[in-house]
């Protein structure tokens, strides 16, 4: 037998096998060329008719990892995957085992020898298998000498652990963690009261307006006799202004009644006229009434000075002259502002004078020393601005944390902060120390139990590895048993021949298939032709004991005889499936008609 590297594989029984991966089954794959296309059986398919170098390309499928792998499904543990998706684990098995023709051959060699040779097969498997027992117990013996140097540092190890004794740890009487939580919260209450902004005082604030409307009135202040001379002034420009504004008034033009009526007249003429010429088809030559009328009302309008009716009505009212209305309005707007003057003239008359601001000012500087606490400085207004009221938040948390801190028998020697915060470092470092001796004391009592547990585990694994030496070296006893029988079988045995049996068939490919180890394989086994040299009425009992010994194992079997497809056929579908390239042919030719 031999892979697809060509390499060759003896037919010989080994007891040592290798281990056995999730097996990858081939369901459906494109073929080298257009037309193939391979459906498989998970145990045994027959592929008749495909020519040769079929057997070679299934057995390098996935070989050559996904990029280059065909189009095509496998089953892995019951899923359907592409083989261009596969698991790396199956990529980096190589090619699957392959068995040509010569390898049934050579097996058929070796099992119809004359009866003195035959055994020499299990002679050579008995002599291996000894060999490899006693390598097995040479390498457990090495295993077992490093098992018993662990065992010695775990021991020792356990004995440094029990004499050693950790650093002296401080031991706290009372823990004031709770103490510390709590004055923790009552400083962290403080400061967050701390940002809170300040109000500002509400008396102080209308203290500060009250200068500032005294110095607004000290500025304005002026002699009583320039105000009067100033308002007399004011009185005789407002004067003046009532007697151009009436003036203006009886000077505007006006329109006489009988002028306004017969203007109305005209324009109602003109546009019944105008409405009853737009009724007629068209309008009779002798037809002139809407033209006097248009006439007469243009000539009206010309003597009295309008250029429109809508003018017309405005002179009418005494504002249709645009001149005479704007000196009007600016008449109006000068007796208005002379007569708003006069009255902040003697609005300034009734304002005290500079002795009584001293004495409002004396007054208020008074009541601001009372409010501030001291003299004020030369702005009062500025001092009594920038003076603000603590929060009640604030005052309410540094009563609590002075509380908290007569309560503890704390002393303040700065501020209420700065002593909560050292008695939280202190007792928490007290706490956190305590507690570093306590976890080095676990640790070291949790490193001893794992020494020993380590201990215990390699003294185990000791006592089972020299029982495993027992127990090859009494499998080697009886090999060695096995082997002297057979050599004194052989010797007994006569030299007649032995012609081809079922039997021997069957053993001989049973032989074939162990040499393959296709128990370990996790690839499909691909087979090509090799009952080729068996006679016909044998062949069909050599695949009858192909699919009893393959087990669990697919196998993909190539052939060229008509033989291999009738037993494929005519035996259980759940044991053997056959495919023609006749039948792939058509499937592939009614796909391509479909689409």
């Amino acid at each position: 037998m031999e892979n697809a590297n060509g390499a060759t594989f003896a037919a010989a029984r080994t007891d040592v096998a290798r281990p056995n991966p999730t097996r990858v089954r081939y369901v459906a794959v494109r073929g080298p060329a257009p037309s193939t296309l391979l459906r498989f059986h998970p145990g045994i398919t027959v592929l008749y008719g495909f020519g040769n170098g079929l057997a070679d390309w299934l057995a390098n499928a996935i070989a050559r990892g996904a990029e280059h792998a065909p189009d095509g499904f496998a089953e892995i543990d019951g899923q359907r995957v592409s083989l261009t998706q596969l698991p790396d684990e199956f990529y980096e098995l190589g090619p699957s085992p392959i068995l040509r023709a010569g390898s049934l051959a050579e097996d058929l060699r070796h099992v119809s020898e004359a009866p003195g040779n035959e055994s020499a097969p299990e002679a050579r498997a008995i002599t291996e298998a000894i060999a490899i027992a006693n390598d097995r117990i040479a390498a457990i013996e090495v295993r077992i000498e490093a098992l018993t140097g662990e065992i010695s540092e775990g021991e020792q190890r356990i004995a440094e652990l029990q004499t050693h004794r950790g650093p002296t740890r401080r031991t706290v009487t009372r823990d004031r963690s709770e103490d510390a939580d709590q004055l923790e919260a009552l400083v962290e209450a403080l400061e967050s009261a701390g940002r809170l902004t300040k109000a500002t005082n509400p008396a102080a604030e209308a203290l500060a307006r009250a200068f500032d409307a005294l110095d607004h009135a000290a500025r304005r202040n002026r002699p009583r006799a320039e105000i009067e001379e100033e308002l007399r002034k004011w009185e005789l420009v407002t004067a003046e202004a009532r007697a151009r504004l009436a003036e203006r008034r009886a000077t505007a033009p006006r329109v006489a009644p009988e002028d306004l009526a017969e203007a109305a007249r005209l324009r109602d003429a003109l546009r019944e006229s105008t409405e009853r010429g737009g009724r007629m088809f068209r309008r009779r030559p002798d037809d002139d009434g809407a033209s006097n009328a248009e006439e007469q009302l243009r000539a009206l309008l010309e003597r009295l000075g309008a250029r429109s009716y809508e003018d017309l009505m405005l002179l009418g009212t005494g504002l249709g002259s645009a001149d005479a209305d704007l000196a009007i309005r600016e008449a109006t707007n000068v007796v208005a502002a002379a007569e708003r003057r006069c009255a902040d003239m003697r609005a300034e008359l009734t304002e005290p004078g500079l002795d009584e601001l001293r004495s409002e000012r004396v007054e208020l500087v008074e009541r601001a020393r009372q409010l501030l606490g001291h003299e004020p400085a030369n702005r009062p207004a500025d001092a009594l601005r920038a003076m603000r009221i603590e929060p009640q938040a604030l005052v309410d948390a540094e009563v609590a944390l002075a509380q908290k801190l007569r309560d503890f028998g704390a002393r303040v020697d700065g501020t209420l902060v700065d002593t909560a915060q050292a008695l939280i470092h202190e007792w928490r470092t007290a706490r956190a120390e305590q507690e570093r001796g306590h976890a080095e004391l676990r640790e070291r009592d949790d490193e001893i139990i794992d020494a020993e547990n380590e201990v215990r585990a390699a003294r185990t694994q000791r006592s089972r590895l020299s029982r495993q030496i027992e127990n090859c070296r009494t499998e080697i006893e009886d090999l060695e048993y096995d082997r002297e029988r057979l050599q004194t079988r052989a010797r007994d045995a006569s030299r007649a021949v032995v012609t081809i049996s079922p039997a021997i068939v069957d053993r001989a490919v049973a032989a074939m298939l162990q040499a393959a180890q296709i128990s370990a394989s996790a690839m499909p086994i691909v087979i090509e032709d090799p009952f080729d040299v068996l006679p016909v009425e044998l062949r069909a009992h050599a695949l009858d004991a192909l699919a009893r010994h393959a087990g669990s194992a697919q196998v993909v079997f190539v052939t060229a005889d008509p033989g291999a497809v009738q037993w494929a056929r005519s035996t259980n579908e759940a044991l053997a499936f056959a495919w023609t390239a006749d039948e792939a042919r058509l499937v592939v030719a009614a796909r391509a008609k479909e689409s």
